[in-house]
């Protein structure tokens, strides 16, 4: 199964810097502090660009992502395309973050970098693969 999925918004930002800007634009105390992930062990202090051990052993890189807007979800299976409501018992609930104190909410990502085929800059597509 694969999901293949169009969005834009802001890479390589800080995830700390960003949770914090908005406590400040909401007058809060703005002392966030991001736990690691629970996936794997960071091999780097990058606040953008992660290299990680995996729980299993392997070596990746991810690159964090600020979601502004969702463009097209599709789902395939056997190289098929599927509809969404054939799998949705299997896809688990979004959950808002427990910990950054915001009203609004800061969407974040965490993209392993092979599983990118591409990104558009001022209207122009670079192919990654």
């Amino acid at each position: 199964m694969k999901k293949y999925s169009v969005v834009n918004g802001l890479a390589n930002v800080n995830y700390e810097n960003c949770v914090n800007n908005q406590l400040a634009r909401e007058n809060k105390d703005n002392n966030f502090e991001a736990k690691p992930p629970q996936w794997g062990e960071a091999i780097n202090d990058s606040k953008v660009l992660k290299q990680h051990i995996n729980v299993d052993g392997e070596y990746s890189q991810y690159i964090s992502f600020n979601p502004r807007n969702h463009i097209e979800t599709r789902y395939y299976n056997d190289g098929n395309e599927i509809q969404k409501s054939e799998i949705e018992e299997f896809i688990s609930d979004k959950k808002p973050s427990s910990r950054q104190g915001t009203d609004k909410e800061i969407i974040w990502r965490t993209y392993k970098t092979t599983s990118i085929i591409g990104v558009t800059i001022n209207k122009t597509f670079y192919e990654v693969r």
